[in-house]
């Protein structure tokens, strides 16, 4: 996927997300092929959102390269219920 297409889906899944769509925007988040570990942080992020801090978490442990701040960051949040504004 080029950088461009990649920013693009980014950015709709943010606009719903603020919209307080979740669930359009896991569906914009998991159309991304591969998705880099920011990207995954977000939709563990908006899993959380959503009130769903065990597939927020589930996510998480998918997520075998993910950067190790960005995975203690979704583990920590999912465990004390807390989500990010």
């Amino acid at each position: 996927m080029a950088y461009r297409e990649l920013v693009r889906r980014w950015h709709e899944g943010v606009l719903a997300a603020d919209a307080e769509r979740w669930d359009a925007a896991l569906d914009t988040f998991a159309g991304i092929p591969e998705p880099p570990s920011r990207i995954r942080f977000n939709i563990g992020c908006v899993e959380l959102l959503a009130g769903r801090p065990r597939q927020a978490l589930r996510k998480d442990l998918s997520c075998y390269n993910m950067e190790k701040l960005l995975k203690f960051c979704i583990t920590e949040t999912s465990l004390q219920g807390l989500y990010f504004p």
